[in-house]
């Protein structure tokens, strides 16, 4: 029997927003919860959403519009890998919101930033509450990065927030390396919108050939 976005997002306990927003990420347009999926899609879903499969697992989700994604952002997802057992990177889509970089790009770049452990890093766009994205995809972990104090304040007032919203999901903060903490993504893009050379501020991995 063909399934369709909605009847295996119910299945799965999902959004069917989730399901779809998650197979475009692997390349499928077009997509609306009544599309009737093949056994490839299918299996795409099931693997990435099995609560079976991800019960045993420690899963952090790593979220924000990563426009673009930074060396900065790059080393908290790698020294974090110490804690975690997967870590889904989550690109918070905002239909109000104008970004620079289309989100097909923004996947593109992730992945191969973490190229060489594909089967520990899962890279996806994402709808709604960070919180219900994360129990979404079995996580029981928030990851967030900190480079000043007045970030500390900001994610302080969100984790709290958070807490209140999902008690069983912790907030998990890591503090940047020094010679990150005055890299941001707004930074990045001043310097590629005129014309700067912004490589030393992006994953080595990513095709600068791209960034034009």
């Amino acid at each position: 029997m063909n399934k369709t976005i909605k009847s295996l997002a119910k299945e799965l306990s999902l959004n069917p927003r989730t399901v779809v927003l998650f197979l475009k990420s692997k390349g499928y347009k077009d997509l609306s919860p009544d599309s009737i999926l093949n056994d490839t899609q299918v299996s795409l879903v099931e693997d990435a959403f099995s609560k079976d499969k991800n019960k045993n697992l420690k899963i952090a989700v790593f979220v924000g519009s990563f426009d673009p994604f930074t060396v900065g952002h790059e080393a908290i997802v790698r020294r974090a890998l110490s804690l975690f057992d997967k870590i889904v990177i989550g690109i918070g889509y905002n239909v109000n919101k104008k970004n620079f970089f289309p989100v097909e790009k923004r996947i593109k770049w992730i992945r191969q930033t973490f190229s060489d452990i594909p089967d520990r890093i899962e890279v996806m766009e994402y709808d709604g509450l960070t919180v219900e994205f994360a129990r979404e995809v079995g996580a029981k972990y928030i990851l967030r990065g900190i480079r000043t104090s007045s970030d500390f304040e900001y994610e302080r007032a969100i984790s709290q927030t958070n807490k209140m919203l999902a008690p069983e999901i912790e907030s998990v903060f890591l503090l940047t390396l020094p010679e990150h903490t005055p890299i941001t993504s707004t930074i990045v893009r001043d310097i590629l919108k005129h014309g700067g050379d912004a490589s030393k501020f992006l994953p080595y991995k990513i095709d600068k050939e791209d960034l034009i």
